[in-house]
């Protein structure tokens, strides 16, 4: 092989070499601003004219804009001989494709040391940055995945046991008002009404935050979306923009536009005015005494990454976008603002659940949320639902916003003669019931343990008119127990309670005969009411008698 040949087939092989890991080679002659590319550097630039004589400037040039000052300063290092590693910066191609390269360079001096020529190589690391950037994003969702599963753990794990403490504050609450007699006097009764009252709303709130945690923790397939009616997004917006005018102070400027009209989505009408009342608080807080706070409202077809569980989206969908001219939100603090309990307000301003529950409703009905913001330049937060199908009707949002008595007293209830049996491994939630029913003639056995409770309905199955039942008890649940005693009476009339449970409501309750299911707390008027339901209704199994009420959540924004 002769000595050229051999020349020959190195090149090839660099050649080559340079192809596969994508490496291209380059000398700059300082003196003579004289270029040198070798043929995989003109493909990783985009430049197919292989052969001809590039620039300085022909490379300066493709860098990306806001790139270029880096690219100066780091040849003018180089240059002055100080020892770099690597820059990695992004070239346009004339195609305007953005590239990611890593640049490699070395010094050459002539014979008095002063700078010749840099020379070195240049790597096209695209694929790389996007394999990264893949891997990124899927590390994100674990993490939002993990979040949300642990938050769903926290808030299910404490859902029980604080809603039974919140059903003995609020149930004893109502028994004193009720249990008041006529001889007590006005003074007196007026005291009675105010610290009852106090109790009855720190219940309240104490059950809203509860209700917040299980919304934000809940999975779409659990909130039953398919289940939601289609409603009219144009009314509610106009109807939280006229209600939130009265308490945005003059100075800031509430503006609504409604590019598109007649757009529904599929979502309860309380949890789209839930969305909406935290975004324009969250806006009207960060505002401050000045400024401008805009509603939009438009259909649009949009591609994008969603800012909270950092999924890929795609598709038709109703925007609302909620935007501010307030400070907006710094980098160090966006990553966390979906974050249960995380808050920047000062202490008792806020409890951190407001983006956190805005989260939980809008994923909830399968839809995204898009965060634009700046330090010092205000926040738009973009609100994308999937739109609806053309046959939904409107959905009626009348007496959304009424307010009622927690408890109100009752009066027309008569459980005479009615023979009451109530389970809960809960002594006070037991008694409590006892003490309350029997004020309305109703006479009441309990038992602490579902084992004690079917001995005893075994020694005389007829003389129990209707079962109270908690679900999560030792040994038997409520729905274990009910399958027991309906075996022996099958007719028996039953009402299972539950503070919180993965598995059990109201429907799954009545696939097993159980047609009265609450909520704990137990609202004690709805409890009276489904009692005598049942007792009157000669327990029709036809219809299951529910008083779980859609989740109704609290503001508070952040």
């Amino acid at each position: 092989m002769t000595t050229e040949q051999a020349l020959l087939d190195k090149q090839r092989m660099l050649t080559e070499t340079q192809r596969i890991a994508r490496i291209g080679s380059w000398e700059w002659n300082i003196q003579t601003d004289c270029v040198t590319w070798s043929e995989e550097t003109f493909l990783i630039f985009g430049i197919k004219d292989i052969g001809s004589s590039p620039t300085f400037e022909t490379f300066i040039r493709s860098v990306h804009p806001d790139d270029r000052a880096t690219m100066y300063a780091w040849i003018d290092k180089c240059i002055a001989g100080i020892q770099l590693h690597e820059l990695e910066f992004r070239i346009i191609r004339p195609n305007g494709e953005i590239c990611y390269v890593t640049g490699y360079s070395a010094l050459k001096k002539d014979g008095k040391g002063n700078p010749y020529s840099l020379f070195g190589v240049v790597q096209d690391v695209t694929e790389r940055k996007k394999i990264e950037s893949e891997r990124a994003k899927l590390h994100a969702q674990l993490l939002q995945a993990q979040k949300m599963e642990a938050i769903g753990h926290l808030a299910g794990g404490i859902a029980h046991d604080f809603n039974n403490v919140l059903g003995i504050i609020l149930g004893n609450a109502q028994v004193l008002r009720r249990s008041a007699g006529d001889s007590v006097g006005s003074t007196t009764m007026q005291q009675i009404e105010r610290v009852t009252s106090e109790i009855a709303n720190a219940g309240s709130r104490a059950k809203e935050l509860i209700s917040q945690m299980l919304l934000f923790s809940r999975a779409p397939a659990e909130t039953a979306v398919t289940d939601a009616p289609e409603i009219l997004v144009e009314s509610i917006i106009k109807e939280v923009v006229q209600m939130m005018r009265a308490s945005i102070p003059s100075t800031i400027e509430l503006k609504k536009q409604l590019l598109d009209c007649d757009l529904k989505v599929k979502i309860q009408p309380v949890h789209l005015h839930q969305v909406l009342l935290n975004l324009i608080v969250n806006a009207r807080d960060a505002v401050g005494e000045y400024g401008n706070i805009d509603v939009r409202l438009e259909r649009r077809l949009i591609s994008d990454e969603c800012g909270a569980c950092h999924h890929s989206f795609a598709g038709d969908y109703v925007s609302i976008s909620v935007s501010d001219s307030g400070r907006g939100i710094s980098t160090q603090i966006l990553p966390h603002i979906f974050d249960p309990f995380f808050t920047t307000k000062e202490m008792n301003k806020g409890s951190g659940m407001g983006l956190s529950v805005v989260h939980g409703v809008v994923h909830a009905a399968n839809g995204h949320i898009l965060i634009n913001t700046n330090d010092n330049s205000g926040v738009c937060f973009q609100i994308l639902f999937p739109v609806a199908g053309a046959q939904s009707v409107e959905a009626s949002t009348d007496g959304v916003h009424e307010t009622h008595d927690l408890y109100p007293v009752a009066t027309e209830y008569d459980l005479a003669g009615l023979n009451i049996l109530v389970v809960d491994d809960e002594p006070s939630i037991a008694a409590l019931l006892k003490e309350f029913l029997e004020i309305y003639g109703a006479s009441v056995s309990t038992c602490h343990h579902p084992l004690q409770a079917i001995a005893e309905f075994e020694s005389a199955p007829e003389r129990v008119d209707l079962l109270i039942t908690d679900e999560t008890m030792p040994v038997l649940s409520g729905m274990d127990l009910t399958k027991r005693l309906l075996q022996i009476r099958p007719t028996l009339p039953v009402i299972l309670c539950t503070g919180y449970s993965e598995h059990v409501n109201a429907e799954v309750a009545a696939k097993q005969g159980i047609f009265g299911f609450m909520q704990k707390p137990v609202n004690m008027d709805e409890l009276l009411s489904l009692i005598q339901t049942l007792a009157q209704s000669n327990y029709s199994r036809q219809e299951p008698t529910v008083t779980e009420k859609a989740v109704d959540v609290g503001v508070d924004a952040e």
